[in-house]
């Protein structure tokens, strides 16, 4: 074989194994992290996660009401937040703003580290879709993610996520210079 024919070869694998992977990473992004299947509600807070699996939650359950106490944790500490920041603060409430008309709830979802790019949360500006499926259809929830890592007794993070909800409805402003420097 020619050093011609060689080269032309190589690259035709390069590309065939390429696209493969391309295929399987296309594959992988459409079926995306694993659904929910537990939820927790307080008040307009709700609280998705999962038992088992790789965004599985702490067990523990000190008062044996069958959520971990992680969850009920997170929960309290995005609820307390809320009050805190909207009620006694006077921060105005993403959930009476306009540009969340109609959004009734804050939705926190506790996943693995790695969905949420190796930090310990993210707050998400747009409204999204609730995910409980015995919401009306076109329910809309204002939504964060908690690290399924963060133990929310010593870690302020589900607060941190929560203020920037509150900075979200606020304003359409996005730099991070703002949003962290306030936070």
């Amino acid at each position: 074989m020619s050093n011609a024919s060689w080269l032309v070869w190589l690259v035709r694998v390069s590309l065939a194994v390429l696209a493969i992977a391309e295929v399987a990473l296309i594959a992988q992004e459409k079926s995306g992290p694993a659904k929910l299947t537990e939820h927790f509600e307080l008040n307009e807070i709700r609280v998705l996660f999962n038992k088992e699996g790789t965004d599985a939650v702490a067990a523990e359950d000190a008062n044996k009401n069958d959520v971990p106490d992680q969850v009920e944790d997170v929960a309290k500490q995005v609820w307390a937040a809320h009050r805190l920041f909207c009620g006694a603060l006077g921060f105005p409430d993403p959930l009476k703003s306009s540009r969340y008309d109609g959004v009734k709830f804050i939705e926190v979802k506790i996943r693995q580290q790695d969905i949420i790019k190796g930090g310990n949360g993210l707050a998400f500006d747009e409204p999204q879709r609730s995910a409980l499926p015995t919401d009306p259809k076109g329910a809309k929830a204002i939504t964060l993610t908690v690290g399924n890592h963060v133990v929310p007794m010593k870690n302020i993070t589900p607060a941190h996520e929560t203020f920037h909800l509150i900075q979200y409805g606020a304003t359409y402003f996005k730099n991070k210079r703002f949003l962290e420097g306030m936070t």
